[in-house]
């Protein structure tokens, strides 16, 4: 509500005082009009700043990004204040309740009570949402489909590997790695068996300890970040079962480093997909609904 009024004033002020040049009548507070669109830049150029430099993530709707200039949105909200209660409307027409004779009653101004009210369940409302939620996780209810095999037998399987050598196989893919950084990127088909939410197993058995990490990305190219566009798994000598989550949301292309170790045999016998639901349980309160379904 701050930040909201503080930046429209600034537009209509403005087109008021274009008004009242082409009237003849220049306005009186040109320094403080001049002052309050420098402060309106500043929120601008922060927004902007900061767009810019997260361009690949979520700007947060609570305004954290204007923390840094937080008294310039502060300014501008108190003098529009002001000047709508300088205006001959506003002295006239002002709505109130008056406790009491209307000769000496007390009146109360509804447009602060009902300003107060608003920003008050405003903030409530980005409590029960975001600070309760993130410090206290509500109970979540994981909805998992039936797992889909990969067929691992046939060549076309792989677009391109690195660093390994690779032999198909009735047993699945063996693999015998020549660096610590194989790499194995897997066809675009199967991404049809990806959703915005998976699990996914490989079974395997390998000769060593090592690290198997899994890279997801919407046709370009691959970021370790684990949880948004790549997930590990830590395995050990012998047969393993892993278990993978992964968030793939428009999958374009799939990439399986089997291990950070050279000169590893390893032995892939299935890759399986399960579609996942996550569904928040129980529906804690809110005032105001959210407009993002949980997937």
């Amino acid at each position: 509500i701050v930040i909201g009024i503080a930046l429209v004033s600034i537009p209509f002020q403005s087109c008021i005082a274009i008004f009242r040049f082409i009237t003849g009548r220049p306005s009186a507070r040109t320094r403080q009009f001049i002052f309050e669109g420098l402060l309106f830049l500043a929120i601008v150029s922060q927004f902007l700043i900061y767009a810019y430099y997260q361009w690949a993530q979520e700007i947060q709707v609570q305004g954290k990004y204007l923390i840094p200039i937080l008294a310039c949105p502060l300014i501008l909200f108190f003098s529009t204040i002001n000047h709508i209660r300088q205006t001959r409307f506003w002295l006239r027409y002002r709505p109130a309740m008056t406790f009491g004779a209307s000769a000496i009653g007390v009146r109360v101004p509804l447009l602060a009570l009902f300003t107060g009210i608003a920003i008050i369940l405003v903030h409530v409302d980005a409590v029960r949402r975001f600070v309760i939620p993130y410090y206290h996780p509500p109970a979540q209810v994981l909805g998992l489909g039936s797992f889909v095999e990969l067929d691992l037998s046939d060549p076309a399987s792989i677009i391109r590997s690195k660093n390994l050598d690779i032999e198909f196989t009735d047993e699945g893919w063996q693999l015998k790695t020549i660096t610590s950084d194989s790499q194995i990127e897997l066809s675009p088909r199967f991404c049809d068996h990806f959703l915005s939410n998976n699990l996914i197993s490989i079974n395997f058995k390998s000769d060593g300890d090592g690290i198997l990490q899994l890279f997801w990305s919407e046709n370009k190219r691959f970021v370790a970040r684990r949880g948004e566009s790549s997930t590990i798994a830590k395995f050990q000598a012998g047969e393993n079962a892993v278990l993978l989550a992964a968030g793939t949301g428009n999958c374009g292309r799939l990439r399986l480093d089997p291990t950070n170790t050279a000169d590893q045999l390893m032995l892939i016998r299935s890759i399986a997909v399960a579609p996942m639901s996550i569904t928040r349980f129980p529906y804690y309160f809110r005032i105001f609904k959210a407009h993002q379904a949980a997937n």
